[in-house]
């Protein structure tokens, strides 16, 4: 199979929290899902989920490839909907990190009369004291002092 259809796949194995809800989701067996979640991990020589017979999780590795699955997928969605409706449209999402302190006293309002100006932007606000990795944190602005 091609990149990106595994792409679509590992994002369904980890919304679904499963291989066998994967694979209706997709229309395929569950010998289909795990033959192809094997070929993936294979390809790129990691483990990418942690398996049992009732449970997944993601590996440090699986993380890493499921952010940029998604980083992927949505900008090729954001660039589907420049090319249907023209660049003059703002549309999306904005997710933006800030302190606790900071985000909800101002950050908070601002985002609400941005939302009226662009009802077609979905603001994301996480609310967060934390020093992430910010390189991997797949956020669009970030707030800190």
């Amino acid at each position: 199979m091609d990149k990106f259809s595994d792409m679509g796949l590992f994002i369904s194995i980890i919304k679904n929290q499963s291989l066998a809800g994967a694979g209706r989701e997709m229309g395929l067996s569950p010998a289909t899902v795990t033959a192809r979640l094997q070929a993936l991990e294979n390809r790129y020589g990691v483990k990418l989920l942690n398996r049992t017979t009732r449970h997944i999780s993601l590996t440090d590795s699986g993380a890493l490839y499921h952010h940029a699955c998604l980083d992927i997928v949505n900008s090729l969605k954001e660039t589907e909907n420049l090319l249907q409706t023209g660049a003059t449209e703002v549309r999306g999402t904005l997710k933006i990190s800030a302190p606790r302190d900071i985000g909800k006293q101002y950050i908070a309002p601002i985002l609400a009369e941005f939302s009226e100006y662009y009802p077609d932007v979905i603001p994301y606000l996480y609310l967060s004291d934390d020093l992430a990795n910010l390189a991997e944190s797949g956020l669009d602005f970030v707030i800190r002092y």
